[in-house]
């Protein structure tokens, strides 16, 4: 019975992928490694109404618990049902409070952060940037823009963002393993909707995209935003670890990373 549950789990997982697309115009789904015909099923069939993806939702989650998974399994799919079940109730209209749907979406719960603490941080900004034409926001943005990197000519910002995702490498293959077979490919854009983002590829290969304009206006972060997060010791890292760890379970039909749900071990 498990192999039908996870069957719906990935069919509801690009449902709602669709929807979230015709919606939002994003996409839900980041990556997935599972068998591509069942990708291919739901992409033949009629997008599915918002109000059956909720049904859908609650249906695996009242399932779930009789499927015979490891109980740190179950605990990280119900929470992706929950998130999904989420979203679905948001495709039909339903609001949430912020704190209601980041415990269901990101299973976390936030705080308030007192006013007081907003306004020693603005004080700060004021000591530094003290000075200058315009509002804070744009003082502050003018004082960032002394650090940025020139764009042109763009082969020696990527040359530098190669030496320091090998620096990465190097650091981290000091602390921990990695195989030999481990390697990234870079892709760069003039712009992207995003600053950066890794796509493992399978067979311990990631492609790390790259937003060349992002990268120079926010050079200070190169380090360890972009090259310590995408790569050494983030996503590329973890993804590429070998069967023993992570990449058991990334290729596993259930694993498909997606948008607005919590990350968790299994």
């Amino acid at each position: 019975m498990s192999e039908t549950w996870l069957q719906e789990y990935i069919f509801l997982a690009f449902r709602l992928h669709r929807a979230v697309e015709t919606t939002y115009g994003s996409p839900f789904v980041e990556d997935y490694w599972g068998p591509k015909a069942l990708r291919k099923l739901v992409e033949a069939e009629p997008e599915t109404v918002p109000a059956d993806l909720v049904r859908q939702a609650m249906a695996l989650a009242d399932a779930l618990p009789v499927q015979g998974f490891a109980p740190n399994r179950v605990a990280y799919l119900d929470k992706h049902v929950r998130a999904m079940e989420t979203l679905a109730r948001k495709l039909c209209g339903e609001t949430f409070t912020l704190a209601e749907e980041a415990k269901r979406s990101l299973d976390i719960h936030p705080t308030w952060t007192p006013e007081a603490q907003f306004e020693q941080a603005h004080a700060l900004y004021e000591s530094t940037v003290s000075g200058g034409a315009g509002g804070l926001a744009e003082r502050v943005r003018a004082y960032q823009l002394t650090f940025a990197f020139p764009q042109e000519p763009p082969d020696v910002l990527k040359e530098v963002i190669e030496q320091a995702f090998a620096e990465a490498r190097k650091r981290t293959r000091a602390l921990m393993a990695l195989p030999e077979e481990e390697t990234i490919e870079m892709q760069y854009f003039p712009e992207k909707e995003y600053d950066a983002a890794a796509r493992y590829q399978g067979n311990y290969r990631t492609r790390i995209e790259m937003n060349l304009a992002a990268t120079a206006a926010w050079f200070p972060r190169l380090f360890d935003h972009k090259v310590c997060h995408e790569g050494y010791p983030g996503h590329h890292r973890l993804c590429a670890q070998g069967p023993a760890s992570c990449s058991a379970w990334l290729h596993r039909a259930d694993h498909v990373p997606h948008a607005g749900a919590p990350m968790c071990d299994q």
